[in-house]
Protein backbone atom coordinates (compact mmCIF):
# COMPACT_ATOMS: atom_id res chain seq x y z
CA UNK A 1 0.00 0.00 0.00
CA UNK A 2 2.85 2.32 -0.70
CA UNK A 3 1.97 5.85 -1.75
CA UNK A 4 4.55 9.21 -2.23
CA UNK A 5 7.64 6.91 -1.80
CA UNK A 6 10.99 8.60 -3.12
CA UNK A 7 13.83 5.78 -4.02
CA UNK A 8 16.73 8.48 -4.60
CA UNK A 9 20.58 7.91 -6.46
CA UNK A 10 20.50 4.04 -4.77
CA UNK A 11 22.57 1.02 -6.01
CA UNK A 12 21.36 -2.53 -5.39
CA UNK A 13 24.08 -5.17 -5.86
CA UNK A 14 23.58 -8.88 -6.39
CA UNK A 15 19.97 -8.99 -5.65
CA UNK A 16 16.21 -9.93 -6.81
CA UNK A 17 13.52 -7.51 -7.98
CA UNK A 18 16.04 -4.45 -6.48
CA UNK A 19 13.56 -2.29 -7.52
CA UNK A 20 10.11 -3.07 -7.94
CA UNK A 21 6.23 -2.26 -6.28
CA UNK A 22 4.14 -5.18 -5.14
CA UNK A 23 0.83 -5.74 -5.32
CA UNK A 24 -2.16 -2.96 -4.63
CA UNK A 25 0.70 -0.30 -4.38
CA UNK A 26 -1.52 2.75 -5.44
CA UNK A 27 1.16 5.17 -6.03
CA UNK A 28 2.55 7.75 -6.88
CA UNK A 29 5.76 6.30 -6.40
CA UNK A 30 9.21 7.13 -7.42
CA UNK A 31 12.51 5.19 -8.38
CA UNK A 32 15.29 8.07 -9.32
CA UNK A 33 19.01 7.69 -10.56
CA UNK A 34 19.37 3.77 -9.35
CA UNK A 35 21.59 1.32 -10.38
CA UNK A 36 21.35 -2.49 -10.05
CA UNK A 37 23.78 -4.74 -10.97
CA UNK A 38 24.27 -8.52 -11.06
CA UNK A 39 20.76 -9.17 -10.99
CA UNK A 40 19.46 -11.97 -10.31
CA UNK A 41 15.10 -10.89 -11.76
CA UNK A 42 14.30 -7.64 -12.89
CA UNK A 43 13.22 -4.82 -11.74
CA UNK A 44 9.30 -3.16 -12.55
CA UNK A 45 6.06 -3.94 -11.00
CA UNK A 46 6.03 -6.98 -9.70
CA UNK A 47 2.26 -8.48 -8.49
CA UNK A 48 -1.46 -7.92 -8.79
CA UNK A 49 -1.72 -4.67 -10.09
CA UNK A 50 0.54 -1.94 -8.67
CA UNK A 51 -0.29 1.63 -10.14
CA UNK A 52 1.33 4.72 -10.62
CA UNK A 53 5.02 4.14 -10.08
CA UNK A 54 8.18 6.32 -12.34
CA UNK A 55 11.18 4.69 -13.06
CA UNK A 56 13.70 7.28 -13.36
CA UNK A 57 17.02 7.59 -15.08
CA UNK A 58 17.19 3.83 -13.53
CA UNK A 59 19.69 1.16 -15.14
CA UNK A 60 19.82 -2.58 -14.82
CA UNK A 61 21.85 -5.21 -15.97
CA UNK A 62 18.64 -7.38 -16.56
CA UNK A 63 14.80 -6.84 -17.45
CA UNK A 64 12.64 -4.14 -16.83
CA UNK A 65 9.17 -4.56 -17.39
CA UNK A 66 5.68 -3.55 -16.52
CA UNK A 67 3.59 -6.93 -17.85
CA UNK A 68 1.14 -9.73 -17.07
CA UNK A 69 3.01 -12.42 -14.93
CA UNK A 70 -0.28 -14.62 -15.17
CA UNK A 71 -0.11 -17.49 -13.06
CA UNK A 72 3.76 -17.33 -12.25
CA UNK A 73 4.53 -17.39 -8.96
CA UNK A 74 2.19 -17.96 -6.55
CA UNK A 75 -0.09 -16.07 -9.52
CA UNK A 76 1.02 -12.78 -10.01
CA UNK A 77 -1.23 -11.26 -12.60
CA UNK A 78 -1.01 -8.19 -14.31
CA UNK A 79 1.88 -6.84 -12.17
CA UNK A 80 1.72 -2.93 -12.98
CA UNK A 81 -0.66 -0.31 -14.64
CA UNK A 82 0.15 3.33 -15.57
CA UNK A 83 4.15 2.65 -15.34
CA UNK A 84 6.74 4.92 -16.75
CA UNK A 85 9.97 3.97 -17.80
CA UNK A 86 11.68 7.73 -18.36
CA UNK A 87 15.42 7.32 -19.73
CA UNK A 88 16.44 4.24 -18.19
CA UNK A 89 18.66 1.74 -19.11
CA UNK A 90 18.41 -2.38 -19.18
CA UNK A 91 19.66 -5.27 -20.76
CA UNK A 92 16.26 -6.21 -21.90
CA UNK A 93 12.35 -4.53 -21.20
CA UNK A 94 9.05 -5.80 -21.97
CA UNK A 95 6.06 -3.13 -21.68
CA UNK A 96 2.76 -4.21 -22.04
CA UNK A 97 -0.94 -2.36 -21.83
CA UNK A 98 -3.49 -3.09 -19.65
CA UNK A 99 -5.81 -3.69 -23.27
CA UNK A 100 -8.07 -1.09 -22.39
CA UNK A 101 -7.87 -0.09 -19.00
CA UNK A 102 -4.78 1.16 -18.72
CA UNK A 103 -0.86 2.59 -20.04
CA UNK A 104 2.88 1.56 -19.10
CA UNK A 105 5.21 3.10 -20.99
CA UNK A 106 8.95 2.69 -21.96
CA UNK A 107 10.59 6.55 -23.01
CA UNK A 108 14.22 7.36 -24.13
CA UNK A 109 14.90 3.81 -22.99
CA UNK A 110 18.13 1.76 -24.06
CA UNK A 111 18.04 -1.82 -24.15
CA UNK A 112 16.57 -4.61 -26.07
CA UNK A 113 12.79 -4.08 -26.62
CA UNK A 114 11.46 -7.26 -26.40
CA UNK A 115 7.79 -6.21 -27.29
CA UNK A 116 5.00 -8.37 -25.12
CA UNK A 117 7.63 -11.30 -24.72
CA UNK A 118 6.03 -13.58 -26.73
CA UNK A 119 2.39 -13.18 -24.59
CA UNK A 120 -1.07 -12.22 -26.36
CA UNK A 121 -0.98 -8.84 -24.64
CA UNK A 122 -1.52 -4.88 -26.19
CA UNK A 123 2.29 -3.92 -26.40
CA UNK A 124 3.00 -0.70 -24.17
CA UNK A 125 3.64 2.73 -25.88
CA UNK A 126 7.49 2.82 -26.90
CA UNK A 127 8.63 6.08 -27.42
CA UNK A 128 12.11 7.37 -28.68
CA UNK A 129 13.50 3.77 -28.33
CA UNK A 130 17.61 3.82 -28.20
CA UNK A 131 17.84 7.30 -27.66
CA UNK A 132 17.36 9.51 -24.22
CA UNK A 133 15.01 12.16 -24.04
CA UNK A 134 14.88 15.60 -22.43
CA UNK A 135 14.30 16.13 -19.53
CA UNK A 136 17.46 13.71 -18.74
CA UNK A 137 15.47 13.37 -15.57
CA UNK A 138 10.95 13.97 -15.48
CA UNK A 139 11.07 13.72 -11.45
CA UNK A 140 13.89 16.53 -11.26
CA UNK A 141 12.23 18.54 -13.59
CA UNK A 142 8.52 18.08 -12.05
CA UNK A 143 10.24 19.03 -8.75
CA UNK A 144 11.50 22.42 -10.08
CA UNK A 145 8.26 22.89 -11.81
CA UNK A 146 6.78 22.71 -8.36
CA UNK A 147 8.87 24.62 -6.71
CA UNK A 148 8.83 27.38 -9.15
CA UNK A 149 4.86 27.68 -8.57
CA UNK A 150 5.59 27.46 -4.97
CA UNK A 151 3.59 24.19 -4.83
CA UNK A 152 4.64 21.89 -1.79
CA UNK A 153 4.89 17.73 -2.87
CA UNK A 154 2.77 16.76 0.18
CA UNK A 155 -0.23 19.00 1.21
CA UNK A 156 0.90 20.83 5.04
CA UNK A 157 -1.75 18.35 6.51
CA UNK A 158 -0.04 15.42 5.66
CA UNK A 159 2.78 16.41 7.81
CA UNK A 160 0.64 16.85 11.16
Amino acid sequence: GAQLCLVKNCTADHDRHGFVVNGQTPGPNVFTEGSQEHCYSDIGPHTRFATCCLYDHVSTDGTANARDRGSSGFGHGWAGANMVFWNCKAKSFIIQNVWDVAKNYMIGCEGKNLGTGGKNRPEGVILSHGKNVEPLSLYQYQLQQRKAAGIKAVPEECYK
